[in-house]
């Protein structure tokens, strides 16, 4: 018997088990620090799970590592290290994007979880609004729009590539709240004309794209684009009725307080599998991942300065973009699995003959090789499993609250409010110094 054959079932029931085992170890290490996250602690959730990495998170697993310790460096203020987190994950992604021959044939051989996990493809463009965040919180936004700019260009580099699939893939083609932030990068560095259309590629975005998600173009969108174009100089209608005059406060000297508020968690992957018996009396399983939807008990959110007031608008459904996004792959990782288990099943059968000889072979080979079949078969079957490494970070949507306040000192409070308005969690009280004609961006997050 060929030496590979002999060890084929045993290496892969290790690297399986192996990488079973450090996905268990992952969701472990996330329900752990859980309790920092609830309380708001983003400094200690980033230090238990900086002190993870090697046990929980292997060297396979290190774009998740980054990013979840990315997310989690923004949120405890420490903008630079999550600069580098991030930047760094994005690299590995974009390396990892465009895998080997040989990474494929891994995948196929032994399991999705024996590979590098390369980041989904919405996690691969929303990294790009973390770091833009961080270099809002710098004050560097020149940087921050080249940050949000480079979500649509990733964005349309994969919808390339995927158009050579037979658009597998495409349901994700533009990020209509990445296309808002450029607009308002834009419009915060004077650049108007630039603002309004980035703008209008907003709304289209929304109106073409996000329908699939369920989300619509908050209200605000429409003011965005008169505003922007009066101060690009055009002429403007008649403000429709009910929307706000921001381009009067902005004459006026008014300063505008942007909240983009990360609620919820992540939707979380779960394993679904099927175990069939073949006719010759073998085992074949198949190990899918599936999304399941964790619905945030805030339901919404509200911001009060000076007697006045706005409420938060939907702008990013992450969760639905996951799942959608997902769907629209799942043939392609379906069909990975089937050759996976086709693969393993063929294996399976050769080392039993290779063993146990033909129809001449004295018994006791015959019966060595269905041992080594049988024993092959349930290592393969036993240790299929599905990939549910994610960015469990990440929020399940991001609102957008947006204040218009005339200069000087407030007093913020920021409730997250839960089913029918009721104040889910009690208020956070920020104070701020306002600039004549300021547009201040704070990144806040509940996790509930």
């Amino acid at each position: 018997m060929s030496p590979w054959l002999a060890s084929l079932g045993l290496a892969a029931a290790a690297a399986t088990t192996s990488a079973c085992a450090s996905q268990n170890a992952i969701v472990r290490q996330y329900q752990q620090m859980r309790p920092e996250l609830l309380r708001g602690d983003f400094s200690g959730a980033a230090a238990e799970l900086a002190a993870s990495k090697g046990e929980a998170y292997k060297v396979r697993d290190r774009v998740p590592y980054l990013l979840n310790l990315g997310t989690l460096q923004h949120y405890a203020g420490e903008y630079e290290a999550s600069m580098d987190s991030l930047i760094e994950a994005e690299e590995e992604m974009r390396a990892l994007w465009t895998k080997s021959i040989s990474g494929e044939v891994s995948r196929f051989v032994v399991n999705e979880t024996s590979v590098a996990y390369a980041g989904a493809d919405f996690e691969r463009i929303l990294v790009y609004l973390y770091t833009a965040l961080n270099r809002v919180a710098q004050g560097r936004i020149q940087d921050a729009l080249v940050e949000a700019r480079r979500a649509d260009e990733e964005l349309q580099r994969m919808k390339i590539a995927y158009e050579g699939e037979e658009g597998l893939g495409t349901v994700y083609t533009q990020d209509a709240f990445m296309l808002w932030l450029v607009g308002l990068f834009y419009e915060i560095e004077g650049s108007y004309e630039d603002a309004r259309l980035a703008y209008e590629a907003s709304v289209q975005a929304y109106r073409e794209v996000y329908g699939r998600f369920g989300t619509g173009a908050p209200s605000y969108l429409t003011e965005d684009l008169r505003r922007a174009a009066w101060l690009a100089g055009r002429e403007l209608g008649p403000r429709p009725k009910g929307e706000t005059d921001s381009a009067q406060a902005w004459g006026e000297g008014w300063a505008e307080l942007i909240l983009i508020h990360g609620n919820g968690e992540a939707p979380q992957k779960v394993e679904e599998s099927l175990t069939v018996p073949t006719l010759d009396g073998y085992l074949v399983r198949v190990a899918l991942p599936r999304f399941v939807i964790r619905a945030p008990r805030v339901r919404g959110l509200r911001v009060e300065a000076s007697g006045l007031s706005a409420r938060g608008f939907e702008a990013e459904p992450v969760s639905r973009i996951a799942e959608a996004q997902f769907e629209a792959q799942r043939p392609a990782i379906v069909a990975r699995a089937v050759a996976r288990a086709a693969i393993k099943y063929a294996a399976t059968k050769t080392a039993e003959r290779a063993v146990g000889g033909g129809r001449d072979a004295s018994s006791e080979r015959q019966v060595a090789g269905a041992l080594v079949g049988l024993l092959a078969n349930i290592a393969f079957a036993a240790n299929e499993s599905a990939d549910l490494r994610a960015w469990t970070t990440l929020p399940s949507e991001f609102l957008v609250a947006r204040l218009w306040l005339p200069p000087g000192r407030h007093e913020l409070t920021i409730d997250f409010l839960g089913s029918g308005g009721s104040v889910a969690r009690p208020g956070q009280r920020v104070e701020v110094e306002l600039q004549s004609r300021e547009r201040r961006i704070l990144s806040v997050r509940s996790i509930r």
